[in-house]
């Protein structure tokens, strides 16, 4: 059942804590190949496609997605992730947990 009476807000709060919380699940301490890095940058816009209502067939560019949705490229989140996981771990390490 698809609902188109929820606002964009709505379902871009709910991508960030559903569907990313759950793609980056452990991203922060498996290494992430060019690979693995380019399926998550494709299921990130396909989602944000799919939120949008846009088909593939549309020719929207990746860009102009992201513009209409306010997210990021999924390299810069995997950055912040990773960047994020190791500065807790340093701070943990420092008062020794």
């Amino acid at each position: 059942m698809y609902i188109n009476n929820i606002s964009l807000r709505v379902k871009i709060r709910l991508y960030k804590a559903i569907i990313l919380a759950t793609l980056l699940y452990g991203a922060d301490v498996r290494p992430l190949t060019a690979t693995l890095t380019k399926r998550l940058d494709a299921t990130h816009h396909r989602w944000q496609m799919s939120i949008l209502g846009i088909s593939w067939k549309d020719r929207i560019t990746n860009v102009e997605v992201r513009i209409r949705t306010g997210q990021q490229t999924m390299d810069n989140i995997l950055t912040w992730t990773c960047s994020a996981y190791t500065t807790a771990s340093t701070v943990l390490a420092d008062i020794g947990i």
